[in-house]
């Protein structure tokens, strides 16, 4: 029996569940919403911080083109940029330098003019790129046709990375000939500066940009001097650049932190911009909330447990003096008295205590008497039903007796014959050559002592039920079994086992076949080797396959293993295969050998695996083991 619990228990956890679980719901109901609005708000605010970057980015970028355009369009630019063609005019250099000059800083670090014939770079802010070829370029292409900003990308002549904007040059007559293409080399900390701008994000936000092929363009704040230098491969990033949207998700960074991360896909760059926040930081305040919200709920838990122990103290008193009364009664103690005066119902129920065990002593004393008597009946009756019992016992084994014997007369015969005949041959020969006989009269003795016993261990009969059996359960089994004695004949067990279908089997017949079979795989292998059981599912059939590296089976012998009472065994019966031939055929199976001598045998077990009855598909629901 468990342990007895008090009322003062019972009450207790009634009050904690009608006040834990209505506070409970009502506490998570309103956690839940309060987590859902707070991440709605983190969604919103990194969301906007996002697409506040992307437009500052936008912006500066479009500025920048709106200045080279601007520069390409001053009319002394381009009446300058016809001299250089012409010839090279000092002036023209130095004029067009001072524009140039007055725009690199912040927003650009140098400034050339490609001619628009050759691909010559004409005149730069950087004097080592003047007369360096610039044909093959795509910005020289586009530019000479319209206004374009290259994606960013490692300049391998500047060794760092580059954007640059590129417009056309057209000649001072305003025919529309293009004589040369402006281009201006755009400074990238600029765009770092917009993405390490205060934003919002706490300590552990950051933004940063991706390329096209997944490459930072600005050093990430985890990992700087990162910029196309490292890929980057998170959920965020592939969302933005695969299908080119925007969004907000749950995911791993590329330091493997879980953060809430915005992403946003860039056309005019061909980049994504993301900004990240870890959830641990961003989350923070939920989990504060949960900790107010069970304090409270805690702290209500235990007034009302203090308000409802002292109430129960006005009715628990005389209810422990009852239960006390009644265990005094249940021992035996019929003259106990409870003197307890109440006018409520805790009164009423004392009063019928009190009657109660006055009609338990009164019959009590009635059924003494009558245990008297009846113990003198029950004492005859189980006298006569011993003899009984005694008599069906003995007929029983009688008629076990008689099965038994009938089952093994036929094998008896054949023993019989010979030792008729080895006697007979003692009686005309008294020589050494009846003391053979004799010899071989005894080993006929013998064959037949082993089949009786061979026999006894298979005779037991048992309810043949099939039901659903999971044969890597029981070569599990089997194998436990016999670990111990396989461990000392150093002999090593793999065991390969797929997940297979059940099968519809006598669960105790199939571990009789797993055992005989590897038995024998043990005694081939007196001097260690290697076991191998493997189990797999082929088509609709589970198929084991046992295999050892043992002595081997002749081939002479291969195709006589499952005869009964073959065996090359000094002490076998060549049972055990023969009984195992016929329970793999009872179960719809099939049983198979090769053997190499040598080498090893294997054995290859195929059994049909249980079928749905409605689909025709393998079970693999609950097994018997």
């Amino acid at each position: 029996m468990g342990k007895r619990k008090s009322i003062t228990t019972t009450f207790v956890i009634f009050i904690v569940l009608i006040t834990v679980i209505p506070l409970t719901a009502i506490s998570s109901m309103l956690f839940y919403q309060s987590k859902e609005v707070i991440k709605s708000q983190i969604f919103d605010h990194i969301s906007a911080i996002t697409l506040l970057k992307e437009h500052k980015i936008n912006l500066w970028i479009s500025c920048c083109e709106h200045a080279v355009e601007t520069l390409a369009r001053f009319p002394e630019i381009r009446e300058n940029m016809m001299k250089l063609l012409n010839n090279t005019d000092k002036e023209a250099r130095a004029a067009i330098l001072k524009h140039f000059n007055n725009m690199i800083g912040r927003d650009f670090t140098e400034i050339f003019i490609i001619d628009a014939r050759t691909g010559e770079v004409l005149l730069s802010t950087d004097a080592s790129q003047e007369g360096k070829i610039k044909s093959n370029r795509v910005y020289f292409a586009e530019g000479k046709m319209h206004t374009m900003v290259t994606p960013v990308y490692h300049s391998i002549s500047h060794g760092v990375p580059t954007m640059l904007v590129a417009t056309p040059i057209y000649n001072c007559s305003g025919a529309g000939g293009v004589t040369g293409v402006l281009v201006g080399r755009l400074n990238l900390t600029r765009i770092n500066d917009i993405m390490k701008e205060p934003s919002g994000l706490g300590h552990t936000g950051e933004t940063y940009l991706v390329n096209a092929y997944h490459f930072f363009i600005t050093d990430p704040r985890y990992e700087p001097g990162s910029a196309l230098r490292k890929t980057v491969f998170s959920e965020g990033v592939r969302e933005a650049l695969t299908k080119r949207t925007s969004g907000v998700g749950l995911y791993e960074n590329y330091k493997n932190i879980p953060v809430i991360g915005a992403y946003r896909y860039i056309p005019s760059i061909n980049a994504c911009i993301i900004s990240e926040i870890a959830q641990e930081e961003a989350f923070s305040c939920i989990d504060m909330l949960g900790l107010y919200a069970f304090s409270t709920c805690f702290a209500i838990l235990l007034f009302s447990l203090s308000l409802g122990f002292v109430f129960m103290q006005r009715f628990t008193r005389p209810l422990k003096q009852l239960s006390e009364g009644a265990v005094r009664v249940g021992r035996g103690d019929l003259d106990f008295h409870m003197d307890i005066k109440r006018d409520d119902e805790i009164g009423t129920l004392v009063s019928c205590f009190n009657n109660m065990v006055r009609d338990l002593k009164r019959s009590r004393d009635e059924l003494e008497e009558y245990s008297r008597t009846l113990e003198r009946k029950v004492e005859e009756k189980v006298k006569e039903l011993e003899e009984t019992q005694r008599r069906m016992s003995n007929s029983e084994r009688l008629a076990a007796l008689g099965r038994l014997s009938s089952s093994i007369a036929h094998e008896i015969n054949n023993p019989l014959g010979g030792i008729k005949n080895c006697l007979f041959i003692i009686e005309k020969f008294v020589s050494e050559e009846g003391k053979k006989y004799l010899k071989l009269a005894e080993n006929e003795i013998e064959r037949i002592s082993t089949i009786i016993r061979r026999l006894s261990d298979i005779y037991r009969p048992t309810a043949d039920v099939k039901m659903p059996v999971n044969v890597n359960i029981l070569l599990e089994d089997v194998v436990e079994l016999l670990e111990k004695e396989m461990r000392e004949k150093g002999i090593e067990v793999r065991c390969d086992f797929d997940e297979t279908p059940n099968i519809l089997a006598s669960a105790g017949k199939l571990k009789q076949v797993f055992l005989n079979i590897i038995l024998n795989a043990i005694d081939a292998m007196p001097n260690g080797g290697k076991l191998e059981i493997k189990t797999f599912a082929d088509d609709y059939n589970v198929v084991v396959e046992i295999s050892d590296t043992g002595i081997g089976i002749p081939e002479e012998n291969i195709g006589r293993i499952f005869e009964p009472f073959f065996t090359t065994k000094e002490k076998g019966s060549g049972l055990g295969l023969s009984v195992s031939y016929g329970i793999i055929h009872e179960h719809d199976g099939d049983i198979r050998v090769s053997s190499k001598v040598g080498k090893g045998t294997r054995f290859i077990i195929t059994l049909p695996a249980q079928r749905n009855k409605k689909h025709g598909d393998c079970d693999r629901g609950a097994v018997l083991r």
